[in-house]
């Protein structure tokens, strides 16, 4: 079997050799390819020239960790490879495969050892500081040590409980072993001087649903994560002084801390990497690009590059010294934004989204900001940008809030309705889903109060129509309810126009019908007075046919 590796090994070199790490879409610096199936770990090689992983398929694979392309590729057994870890020399590495057995492989693809381990897969191993002991912890829910100069165990803890055991790593002065197991037990274990005396007893802490647990490079502090993807931390010594940082509400699958102790990483089920600030405890930066869960974590040695891998079968290269000049754009941002200077704010978004365009975090500030603003034409682009590239992150509130001031009801609504089941720790970090209601009970009143102005104008009673605009108004200012007002308002004015003239046109035919009948009866009674004798018949020759005035006449 080990020469059958070798030679598969030493058929896939040189064709790897020749590939070229995919380009990257999204904030990753580039996309490693290559596994068939989901990359369960991930580690690099102590002077940070290597990088090993394998896959649910039981394939593993060394990479080039600075250039990026794959230098070889093994089957390293039956059943998946769970676990790995490089020597401190960094000329093998010792990996976990199938239902807990260890391979020792060197960098040339030739297995040297292997042990049957455990009786379920391992889920962590590591290396001690003096490369002699190498830890392990598994789904058994056992833990053990073995010496790696005689090739075997050198001793093994008591089952205490059925829970698997995430994570078993040594403190840095290579005397203590920290292991967490899945139901948030933590024991901290010294070791015995003697390496194949039964391991002595252990100091246990509780962390309810935080099980997965690193010690600090120092070794007086641990960082538990949890199944919310909170993060705990805490003092080895007494398991007390506890900060507690929330995270993005997803379990964490995945937890490494950097060499100086000012970083953390982590990989979720939400398909995000998240940076973390582990001194301030505070999220930095959410690194999105996978397409799949997040099950591997680890940074390089000077902590200048981050690898990720998951369940989409690639491994991501993170440019950590990027994102945190850029996180630096954006907390400004924010620090704006809670001192109410949004124009201030607006700037520094854009400046970090300039730095990082595909980061979604910085998106969505800057749509809600642009939004805050008054500019919903920018807000709703940006804000669907940022949705288009997850979906999982959208900030329905202040897109549904700005698609209803440009009047886009059905759009709206739908964002508003999505914007009820999404992520609490969405729209600036907040629960907006009263916010939410309020906006969809005054989309309610408007449409209502639409449809009656609409209703009312075709029916002609303009007055009532008008009304209902302005009640339609009163909910939202948009230039449908505006028009439909308007409308009212002029076919009111047109009505009462109409009106007026009618009116003018009844009071002058009256008037002409007044003096009409009374001339008439003026005739009428002069011509009996002239008939009567009582009054001169007007002169023939009268240009008026009017009586001649009374007095004097000249000649």
């Amino acid at each position: 079997m080990m020469r059958g590796a070798v030679k598969a090994g030493a058929l896939v070199l040189p064709a790897l050799a020749l590939l070229a790490p995919v380009r990257a879409s999204s904030q990753e610096t580039a996309t490693w390819a290559g596994h068939g199936a989901a990359v369960l770990c991930i580690a690099v090689s102590p002077d940070g020239a290597l990088a090993a992983s394998g896959d649910a398929n039981g394939e593993m694979r060394l990479w080039d960790a600075v250039k990026g392309v794959a230098v070889g590729a093994w089957p390293a057994g039956e059943g998946p490879v769970t676990a790995i870890a490089f020597s401190r020399d960094g000329k093998k590495f010792f990996l976990s495969v199938g239902q807990g057995e260890i391979g020792v492989w060197g960098v040339d693809g030739a297995r040297t050892h292997a042990w049957p381990a455990h009786t379920a897969p391992i889920l962590a191993l590591s290396v001690s500081s003096n490369g002699r002991l190498l830890t392990s912890g598994g789904k058994d829910a056992t833990r053990k040590i073995w010496s790696l100069a005689k090739g075997g165990m050198a001793a093994q803890w008591k089952k205490r409980e059925d829970a698997a055991v995430l994570s078993a790593e040594f403190l840095a002065d290579g005397k203590s072993i920290v292991f967490g197991s899945e139901d948030g037990t933590v024991r901290v274990c010294a070791l015995s001087k003697k390496e194949n005396e039964m391991a002595p007893a252990c100091d246990v802490f509780k962390f309810d649903g935080c099980g997965l647990t690193k010690p600090f490079p120092d070794g007086r502090l641990a960082l538990s994560a949890c199944a919310n993807g909170d993060l705990v931390r805490w003092d080895l010594g007494q398991g007390k002084d506890r900060a507690t940082t929330k995270g993005g509400g997803s379990r964490i699958n995945a937890m490494v801390i950097s060499a100086d102790g000012r970083l953390a990483a982590t990989g979720g089920d939400d398909e995000t990497v998240r940076l973390w600030d582990v001194l301030a405890m505070k999220p930095v930066s959410t690194l999105r690009g996978h397409r799949g869960m997040v099950t591997a974590v680890a940074f390089s040695p000077d902590g200048k590059v981050l690898l990720s891998a998951g369940e989409d079968r690639v491994i991501k290269s993170w440019d950590v010294q990027g994102e945190l000049a850029c996180a630096e754009k954006f907390a400004a941002g924010r620090a704006f934004l809670d001192g109410g200077k949004s124009a201030e704010a607006l700037q520094a978004f854009e400046e970090a989204v300039a730095c990082r365009p595909a980061n979604v975090d910085f998106l969505n500030w800057l749509g809600s900001v642009y939004g805050d603003l008054g500019d919903h034409a920018k807000a709703v682009e940006t804000l669907r940008k940022a949705a288009a590239m997850s979906r999982a992150a959208a900030w329905n509130f202040y897109l549904g809030r700005s698609l209803l001031a440009q009047g886009q009801l059905a759009d709206a609504k739908a964002a508003l309705v999505a914007g009820l089941t999404e992520s609490l720790l969405n729209n600036r970090g907040m629960d907006r889903r009263g916010d939410i209601r309020v906006l969809m009970d005054k989309l309610e009143a408007y449409g209502k109060a639409l449809d009656t102005a609409n209703a009312r104008l075709a029916e002609g009673r303009l007055e009532e129509a008008r009304a209902a605009a302005e009640a339609a108004l009163a909910q939202m200012d948009t230039l449908q309810a505006k028009a439909l007002r308007d409308d009212a308002v002029s076919r009111i004015a047109a009505e009462a126009r109409r009106s007026r003239n009618r009116m003018m046109g009844i009071l002058g035919g009256l008037a002409a019908a007044v003096l009409g009948g009374g001339f008439y009866v003026w005739r009428r009674r002069r011509a009996a007075k002239i008939e009567a004798g009582e009054l001169d018949a007007q002169p023939k020759d009268s240009p008026t046919g009017f009586p001649p005035p009374s007095g004097p006449q000249k000649r």
